[in-house]
């Protein structure tokens, strides 16, 4: 039964039929990209792209895309018919990326090398007016070591100038507290360590749509990024101490975002875990989807419509 006020429709990924176009990623004309020649962290980043480490994808309006690589991390901009325009990596890093066979520019902050391992950026989101992009990562940065990542409550979001890189805001995201995911914590102890954001979309102007969750349990929240919730750009430098995420996991941070939640899986048991999708079909209509881990378990991709209530806010 689902939630009252809710209704679900879920399907199987053999009965729903999609009209896709396979796009493959050219590094210039004709050249599908390749791993960089250069053993160790670049070769890592730049070769593991193409296969396993895309986790966000968002469409631009001239028929491009931007997709972000949770490894690196790194941000590409990828042109409508498939070639590599750019790649975004944070400053200082671009040596890791030697031997790219398209331009590599470290416009990203630096600080955002200091996530945790195949913890990098996991939601991507662009305005309306395709001006700024969002960023989150999936759970806090290893900054100053894995302890402070272990122990945080608080995931950084930014938003970017979409023509240079540059950031004009960093948030704060608050993590529900662990055992508030029911049904993860009937399953077995949850630490902080094991929630994340694991989606972004846009509602409207500097509000979106969080897909925050453990495993089992998953929870959508609305945030409008409000400039007075904004932290210092102080905090974008890797020197300051204490970091940001050192506050967080002594439960000293005293600004972060308000969040409204839409719903939480724990209503509606037919709903699958590991959800990592979520898209926007009306002011009141949902689609989720899991992942299916590769099928290793037997899992299928499987696909949920939610009809809300009331149609969700867009912070206009």
């Amino acid at each position: 039964m689902a939630a009252e006020g809710f209704r679900t429709l879920h399907h199987a990924a053999g009965s729903l039929r999609f009209l896709l176009e396979h796009v493959p990623l050219l590094a210039g004309p004709g050249f599908r990209l390749r791993p960089a020649a250069k053993e160790g962290f670049g070769q890592h980043a730049v070769g593991r792209l193409v296969r396993n480490a895309v986790h966000a994808t968002h469409a631009a309006a001239d028929g491009g895309f931007w997709i972000a690589d949770e490894y690196g991390p790194s941000l590409l901009h990828v042109a409508a018919d498939g070639r590599v325009l750019a790649r975004w990596v944070p400053e200082a890093t671009e040596a890791w990326f030697a031997g790219a066979d398209y331009p590599v520019h470290g416009v990203l902050p630096a600080i955002a090398a200091r996530r945790q391992l195949n913890r990098g950026f996991e939601g991507i989101a662009l305005s309306p007016d395709g001006a700024w992009l969002y960023l989150a990562f999936q759970s806090p940065l290893a900054h100053p070591d894995e302890q402070a990542h272990l122990q945080g409550r608080h995931v950084r979001l930014l938003k970017l100038d979409i023509a240079t890189g540059a950031v004009a805001a960093q948030f704060l995201y608050p993590f529900d507290p662990p055992a508030s995911f029911r049904r993860d914590a009937a399953l077995g102890p949850i630490d902080w360590s094991d929630l994340k954001i694991s989606e972004l979309t846009t509602l409207g102007p500097d509000a979106l749509l969080v897909l925050e969750r453990g495993s089992a349990s998953t929870k959508l929240y609305v945030v409008a990024l409000d400039s007075a919730r904004a932290i210092g750009a102080e905090h974008l430098d890797p020197m300051t101490r204490p970091t940001l995420e050192q506050a967080s996991a002594a439960g000293e941070i005293r600004t972060a975002l308000a969040k409204t939640l839409i719903l939480s899986t724990d209503d509606l048991p037919e709903i699958d875990a590991d959800l990592e999708g979520v898209a926007i079909v009306s002011p009141r209509t949902l689609l989720l989807v899991n992942d299916d881990d590769f099928g290793i378990d037997g899992v299928r991709t499987r696909f949920w419509r939610i009809d809300l209530p009331t149609d969700m806010p867009t912070g206009a």
